[in-house]
C-alpha cells in the first residue's frame, strides 16, 4: 500500500514536470504565433509524388505480412506457424518501414520539436518511436517484462507509418491537382509561330488601311519559335491554331475561342484593331496579329503569376487552423503523458503494457493530420476552380473576404463597355445575396438614371458634385473633372463607405483600368474586369477575365462556398479526435475489457483524413453560377438614391 502511494506521488511529480516542460518549451513567453517550420517548395512536384508512392508501396508490402501474422491466429492457430510469430521476424520486416519509409516523417517531426513548433509529424514520430523501442525491448529482453506485457507492437508501427504516407500521397495529389490550372495554361503556348517577313510587317503597321482585302495565303511567312518573338513582330494565325502572344489584329478577321483566358466558352468575332490574347484559339478564319506583349508581360503571364502567388498564400481560416494545430499537438503530447501515468499507477496488470498501448493510442488517434489539411485543401481546390472559370484570386485573403461583401460600387460607363449578360438577373441575384449596388457617374441625365434603374442600382454618386443640393439640376452641365481629380474623389468616396460600413460588411470596388487603382486601394475588396489593363489586374484582389459583371457574383459565390467547405472540413478533422480520445484512453476497459490499439487508432486518423480530402474535392464539382435562386418578382426597377455629400 505504501509503495503504491509512493509510486503515485512520483508519477504525479514526473508527469507534472513533463507537462510544465512541454508548455514552457513549446509556448515560450512572447511567442504564441505558430512558427513556420516549412515544407519543401516542390512537395507537390511529380518527383515528390513518385517518391511518396514508392515509400508507400514498400511500407505496405512489408507491413501487410506482419499484420496477417498478428491477425490470422485470432481466427485459428493453424493458420500461422509458430516460428513466424517470433517478434524477430516482425522486427526484420518493420525496421525498413520505420527508418526508410518513415524517415521524412521523423525528420520533419523532430525538426518541429527542436524549433519549438511541434507539428503533425511530431506526434506520429513520437508514437512510432515509442512502439518500436518497446517492441525491440520485447525482442531482446522479454523476461524483464511482466507476463502479459511481452507482446510487440511492430504491426502498429508499420500501420501508422503506412497510413500517414497514404495521407501524404493523397494530399500531394490534391495539391498538384490544384496547380494544374497553371500548368495547363503554360502548355497552351504554341511552340512555333508563322512569322511574317519584316518588309511585309512594316507595311502592315503603317495603319493607312484596314488590310481587309489582303490575300493572307499569299503573304510570305517563316516558321519561328514562339520564344523568339519580340514586340512589333507580326504573325499569321490560321484556323485551328492558337495565338502565340498578346497583340492587335492588323489584318483579316476570324472567330476565336478565348475561353483559356476569360472562361467564356462562346466564340467571338474579331477584326482589324481588336486586341487579342495569347493562347486564344482561332476557330474560323485567319488573322494577322502585331505582337504587343510576350511571355510574362502578356495577360496569360500575369494570370499565371497571380494563380501561383495565390496558391502560396493563406486565408485567415487557414492561419487559425495552423495555430490550432500547434495547440492541439502540444495538448495531445501532454494528454498522452498523463494517460500513461494513470495506467502505470492505478491500471490493472499488466500495467506497463496497458500504459504503453493507451499512451501510444492517444498520440495516434488525436493526431490532427486532417486539421492541418482542412483549410489548405479547400483553398487549393477553390482557386483552381476559379481559375478554370476566369476568376483569379490574388491571395487566400481575397478568397476569404469576398464572402463578406455587402456593398459593390462601379462606374456608369462599365455598363456599356463590358458584356453584362442579363443585367436584371445579375442585380437581382446580388440583392438576393444581401448586396447593395452603387454607381459612380459624372452624368445624372435621364438616360443614365433609367439605365441605373434597370440595372438595379441603389445609390448613385455623382463625381465632382457641388455641395449645394439646390444645384443638382446643373450636375450634367458641370465641367468634367481631370482624370486625377476623379480618381482621388472616387477613392475618397470608397473610404467613406468603408468607414460607414465598418462592422456590417465589406465594400467592393469594380473597375477595369489604371484610373480605378486609387479606389482599389481604399476598397475592402477590389475587382478588375476584363484584360484591358495589366496594372488594374495587379492592383486588384480578384480579376474577372470575362469582363462580365456576373463574374463578380460568381466570385462571391465561390468565396462563400469555400469558407463553408473549410468549416465542414474542420468539423470532420476534429470529430474523430474528440470522439476517439476517450476510447484511446481506455474509457471502455472497466466495462468491456477492451482497449483501442495503436493500429485501430491509426485507422481512425486516416478516416478523418479521407473525409477531409473527399469533402474538399467535392468543392471542385460546385456550380458557382447558380447559387442564389431568385424569382421573377425579385427583378424590379429601383429608383436610385443620389448621394451628394460624404
Amino acid at each position: 500500500m505504501g509503495f503504491d502511494i509512493f509510486m503515485l506521488g512520483i508519477t504525479i511529480v514526473v508527469a507534472g514536470a513533463l507537462t510544465w516542460l512541454m508548455l514552457w518549451f513549446f509556448f515560450p513567453k512572447g511567442q504564441m504565433e505558430s512558427v513556420p517550420i516549412g515544407e519543401p517548395p516542390d512537395k507537390d512536384s511529380p518527383s515528390s509524388i513518385t517518391m511518396t508512392q514508392r515509400l508507400l508501396i514498400i511500407a505496405a508490402l512489408l507491413t501487410i505480412p506482419v499484420f496477417l501474422i498478428i491477425m490470422l491466429p485470432l481466427l485459428s492457430d493453424i493458420l500461422v506457424p509458430q516460428w513466424l510469430r517470433s517478434p524477430w521476424i516482425q522486427a526484420i520486416l518493420i525496421t525498413p518501414v520505420m527508418f526508410y519509409c518513415g524517415r521524412t516523417i521523423h525528420h520533419d517531426g523532430w525538426r518541429g520539436i527542436v524549433h519549438r513548433a511541434p507539428n503533425i509529424d511530431s506526434i506520429v514520430s513520437l508514437g512510432a518511436w515509442a512502439a518500436y523501442l518497446y517492441s525491440l525491448f520485447v525482442c531482446f529482453a522479454p523476461d524483464v517484462l511482466p507476463v502479459g506485457s511481452r507482446d510487440p507492437y511492430f504491426e502498429s508501427v508499420g500501420i501508422i507509418i503506412t497510413l500517414v504516407l497514404l495521407g501524404k500521397l493523397l494530399e500531394d495529389k490534391v495539391r498538384a491537382g490544384s496547380g494544374e490550372a497553371v500548368s495547363a495554361l503554360q502548355r497552351l503556348y504554341p511552340q512555333n509561330s508563322h512569322k511574317v517577313s519584316a518588309q511585309v510587317a512594316s507595311s502592315l503597321k503603317t495603319g493607312n488601311h484596314t488590310n481587309d482585302n489582303l490575300n493572307l495565303d499569299a503573304i510570305p511567312i517563316e516558321d519561328a519559335e514562339t520564344s523568339t518573338l519580340r514586340s512589333g513582330d507580326v504573325v499569321l494565325v490560321g484556323a485551328g491554331e492558337r495565338i502565340p502572344a498578346d497583340g492587335l489584329v492588323v489584318g483579316g478577321s476570324a472567330r476565336i475561342d478565348d475561353s483559356s483566358i476569360t472562361g467564356n466558352s462562346q466564340s467571338i468575332h474579331i477584326e482589324y484593331g481588336r486586341k487579342v490574347c495569347a493562347t486564344s484559339l482561332v476557330v474560323q478564319g485567319s488573322i494577322l496579329v502585331q505582337v504587343t506583349a510576350i511571355a510574362t508581360n502578356s495577360v496569360l503571364g500575369h494570370i499565371i503569376a497571380l494563380v501561383s502567388k495565390a496558391r502560396s498564400t493563406s486565408a485567415p481560416l487557414q492561419t487559425l487552423a495552423l495555430r490550432l494545430s500547434r495547440i492541439i499537438v502540444t495538448a495531445v503530447i501532454i494528454l498522452a503523458i498523463w494517460t500513461f501515468a494513470i495506467w502505470i499507477v492505478v491500471g490493472p496488470q499488466p500495467r506497463l503494457s496497458h500504459a504503453l498501448v493507451t499512451g501510444i493510442s492517444v498520440l495516434i488517434v488525436a493526431c490532427p493530420c486532417a486539421l492541418a489539411l482542412a483549410t489548405p485543401l479547400s483553398a487549393f481546390v477553390a482557386m483552381n476552380l476559379g481559375a478554370t472559370q476566369g476568376i483569379l484570386m490574388s491571395s487566400g485573403l481575397s478568397l476569404s473576404r469576398a464572402r463578406s461583401i455587402t456593398k459593390i460600387f462601379f462606374e456608369a460607363d462599365m455598363l456599356s463597355t463590358h458584356d453584362t449578360r442579363n443585367p436584371k438577373e445579375t442585380s437581382a441575384a446580388l440583392h438576393k445575396a444581401g448586396i447593395s449596388i452603387g454607381m459612380f457617374t459624372h452624368d445624372t441625365s435621364a438616360d443614365t438614371m433609367r439605365q441605373a434603374s434597370e440595372f438595379g442600382v441603389d445609390e448613385i454618386i455623382p463625381l465632382a458634385v457641388p455641395n449645394d443640393a439646390n444645384m443638382q439640376s446643373d450636375i450634367q452641365h458641370k465641367p468634367q473633372p481631370s482624370l486625377h481629380e476623379r480618381n482621388v474623389e472616387m477613392a475618397q468616396w470608397i473610404r467613406h463607405f468603408v468607414d460607414q460600413n465598418s462592422g456590417s460588411g465589406l465594400v467592393a470596388m469594380v473597375g477595369d483600368s489604371e484610373k480605378d487603382t486609387l479606389a482599389f486601394d481604399e476598397a475592402d475588396v477590389a475587382f478588375a474586369l476584363g484584360t484591358a489593363s495589366n496594372q488594374a489586374m495587379q492592383s486588384a484582389d480578384i480579376t474577372i477575365l470575362s469582363g462580365d459583371m456576373q463574374g463578380v457574383l460568381h466570385a462571391i459565390s465561390l468565396s462563400r462556398q469555400t469558407i463553408g467547405n473549410m468549416r465542414e472540413n474542420l468539423v470532420w478533422a476534429l470529430i474523430y479526435n474528440v470522439v476517439g480520445i476517450p476510447f484511446a484512453m481506455g474509457i471502455l476497459y472497466p466495462f468491456t475489457g477492451w482497449l483501442l490499439t495503436p493500429a485501430i487508432a491509426g485507422l481512425a486518423m486516416t478516416c478523418s483524413l479521407l473525409c477531409v480530402i473527399i469533402n474538399a474535392h467535392r468543392l471542385s464539382k460546385t456550380d458557382i453560377k447558380h447559387t442564389w435562386e431568385y424569382v421573377e418578382s425579385d427583378i424590379v426597377h429601383r429608383t436610385p438614391h443620389i448621394v451628394t455629400q460624404i
